[in-house]
């Protein structure tokens, strides 16, 4: 072996004889550790508990008692991290690439189509939850389209994006939301060419994400030459969004919604049924002060005359 690895002979016995008494001393350390109070071997940490061998007559590194612990099978049983190490620091470097608050609170459109706005609201059914995600434009206060589903994740914003896609012909259009994490989501800001989005996506397929939805390769693509713009609300200000909270409180308060908190929840499909006649009134029948007392249909239909 010493042939082998070109070490002297004296060096080869060195290192056996070394590891040999760092197994001894291993063991004294070990002995120790076991010999303190049960709590303290099942709740203190490497740190703590060297702390309380060197009060003991016996100096050891924390390092060295982690990995006595380990080896032994003497795991320590406290609470859980919530967050991983350096989550907070990597929120705030993520928060400095997120889109601006390009909205800023401006809610009038001169066109249609210009300035839009989304979220996400939640209604409680039998089942469990209706997440509902509308776009509203600005101009006028209507409703474009309204996408359902019984989870919240990326699919249910970037399906809404989708629809909004297929059914308008949008250009240099803003879309504002909070800073909600379906729309933080990578998936959904390849929609954008924002200058503060890091991950925005060209038409070249190289610039996708790891982890991009490749199902909405072709919808991004899209997009892409549309030019659309992605606006955030600041953290913790609602007001930035105030026109699609003011949607909600209208759909709960006009709708029989909390009735049914009350007295007895709804199916999915029927508070799915339920909010889609609501939206359909609140198009076309239900007249607006801000709209000098017009439908948004008869609004938007008066102004592109």
């Amino acid at each position: 072996m010493c042939k082998a690895t070109k070490i002297p002979r004296s060096s080869f016995y060195y290192g056996k004889k070394s590891e040999a008494l760092w197994k001894e001393k291993d063991a004294v350390v070990l002995e120790a550790i076991k010999q303190l109070e049960p709590v303290e071997i099942n709740k203190c940490g490497a740190k703590r508990k060297s702390q309380l061998l060197k009060r003991k007559g016996i100096p050891v590194n924390h390092k060295r008692v982690a990995r006595i612990c380990k080896e032994a099978g003497i795991e320590t049983t406290n609470r859980r991290r919530k967050f991983p190490k350096n989550y907070y620091k990597t929120q705030k470097a993520n928060e400095e690439n997120l889109p601006k608050n390009e909205l800023n609170r401006d809610f009038k459109a001169a066109e249609p189509l210009k300035k839009l706005s989304t979220d996400v609201s939640y209604f409680k059914v039998t089942e469990g939850w209706l997440y509902l995600s509308p776009v509203l434009d600005q101009h006028d206060g209507s409703v474009l389209v309204a996408n359902m589903s019984p989870t919240m994740d990326h699919r249910l914003s970037c399906d809404t994006l989708v629809e909004l896609l297929r059914k308008y012909k949008l250009k240099d259009t803003m879309i504002h939301s909070d800073q909600g994490g379906i729309y933080q989501d990578s998936t959904y800001r390849s929609f954008f060419k924002n200058k503060n989005n890091q991950n925005a996506v060209t038409a070249t397929e190289s610039m996708i994400p790891k982890n991009y939805d490749k199902r909405y390769e072709e919808a991004i693509k899209q997009s892409q030459e549309l030019n659309l713009v992605q606006s955030m609300s600041r953290k913790g200000n609602c007001r930035d969004n105030a026109c699609m909270e003011r949607f909600f409180g209208t759909v709960k308060s006009e709708t029989n919604y909390y009735d049914t908190l009350k007295n007895g929840l709804l199916s999915y499909k029927e508070m799915e049924r339920m909010i889609l006649e609501f939206i359909e009134y609140y198009n076309n029948r239900r007249i607006q002060k801000k709209l000098n007392w017009m439908t948004p249909v008869e609004f938007r239909s008066k102004r592109c005359l």
